[in-house]
C-alpha cells in the first residue's frame, strides 16, 4: 500500500500473504498491468526490507531510526538526522492504517474468509476511506487523529563521543 500526507491510499495491491517478502511484492507492483508509478522527483518512504531503488528511500541502516531512540539522545551524523526526519514521516502511514481499521472493525479481527475475500475487504476498505475522506470533511475519526504536521525546529546535533560534530554544511542539505 502506498499513501500520501492526504491521508489517501494512493495505491493498494491485496492478496498478497503476511510472509510475502517485501521486495518481492514491491516488484509485483512494479511490474503489474495496474503498477505503482512513482511521479518524477516524487520518492516513497520505505522501511529497510526494501533497499534502496528509484523513486524509494530506506532509512541508513546500523543508525538509531524510531523517534523514541531520539527523545534523550539528540542525532549525532546526518545519516540520525535523515533517519529521525524518515522515521517521522512514515508516520503518516501508521496514522492511516489506524484511521481505516477504526473505521472498519473487520480488518481488526481474524475471519475463516478465503484469501480472495480478504483481498476484497482490503481493497473495499480503502476506497471506501478514500472516499470518506475526499467527501466528508466533518468526520469524527480523521479528526481524532490529528492530519496537520506540527513544524518542529530539528533537535540540535549533540556532541559525539570525539567531541566532534556534524558540520552545518551537511546539516542544512538535509
Amino acid at each position: 500500500m502506498a499513501c500520501g500526507f492526504d491521508m489517501l491510499f494512493h495505491y493498494v495491491l491485496a492478496g498478497w500473504e503476511g510472509s510475502a517478502a517485501d521486495v518481492t511484492v514491491l516488484f509485483s507492483a512494479l511490474n503489474r498491468g495496474d503498477r505503482l508509478a512513482v511521479s518524477d522527483g516524487k520518492f516513497y518512504l520505505v522501511d529497510a526490507g526494501f533497499g534502496n531503488a528509484p523513486g524509494f528511500l530506506t532509512p541508513h541502516k546500523g543508525v538509531h531510526y524510531h523517534l523514541r531512540e531520539f527523545e534523550e539522545c539528540p542525532p549525532v551524523h546526518s545519516w540520525e538526522l535523515f533517519n529521525l526526519r524518515h522515521s517521522s514521516l512514515r508516520t503518516t502511514i501508521e496514522r492511516v492504517f489506524g484511521v481505516v481499521k477504526n473505521r472498519f472493525s473487520i480488518l481488526r479481527m481474524p475471519h475463516g474468509y478465503s484469501l480472495t475475500t480478504q483481498r476484497d475487504i482490503v481493497i473495499v476498505s480503502t476506497v471506501l476511506h478514500n472516499h470518506i475522506v475526499m467527501h466528508n470533511a466533518g468526520d469524527p475519526i480523521l479528526e481524532t487523529i490529528s492530519m496537520a504536521t506540527t513544524s518542529r525546529a530539528d533537535p540540535p546535533l549533540r556532541k559525539s563521543r570525539n567531541s566532534e560534530t556534524v558540520p552545518s554544511s551537511n546539516r542544512e542539505t538535509w
